[in-house]
């Protein structure tokens, strides 16, 4: 797999948004609440769950994602 390098503060960000959302939330919101594009959030989301920090939850056809406890 290759990793892309992103800047930190972006991933920080996200980390950030999604700590204070603990009931996790979908891509689109993400994008909404950091001011990202989508393509960008997706890629930082899959280097976030490849490092283990956030966990992808799948219910149905939805997909929410959260900080690893």
């Amino acid at each position: 797999m290759i990793f892309r390098f992103f800047d930190m503060s972006d991933e920080a960000k996200i980390v950030e948004i999604l700590k204070q959302n603990p009931a996790g939330l979908g891509t689109m919101q993400i994008v909404k609440l950091s001011g990202l594009k989508r393509a960008q959030v997706s890629r930082i989301l899959e280097e976030l769950v490849c490092k283990e920090v956030v966990v992808k939850k799948t219910k149905g056809c939805r997909v929410t994602y959260v900080v690893k406890e």
